[in-house]
């Protein structure tokens, strides 16, 4: 359900479509040990990821175009 009127719509809007995530860690095994977490935190409020959509363990990405 989204908020009515100027004021509130926008706001909550973006809090829905916020929907990428990036895990940056310092070598693997501490990227195993986010990846759990984050994990865990989306399993515990219910989110459901798209693995088609999902990029695990990359080594690079392009991010905001750089």
């Amino acid at each position: 359900v989204l908020a009515q009127g100027l004021k509130n719509s926008p706001p909550s809007f973006q809090r829905i479509m916020s929907d990428d995530i990036l895990i940056y860690s310092g070598n693997f095994d501490q990227h195993l040990q986010h990846v759990n977490q984050v994990l865990a935190i989306l399993n515990k409020h219910k989110f459901q990821l798209n693995p088609p959509k999902c990029e695990i363990f990359r080594t690079s990405i392009d991010y905001l175009g750089h």
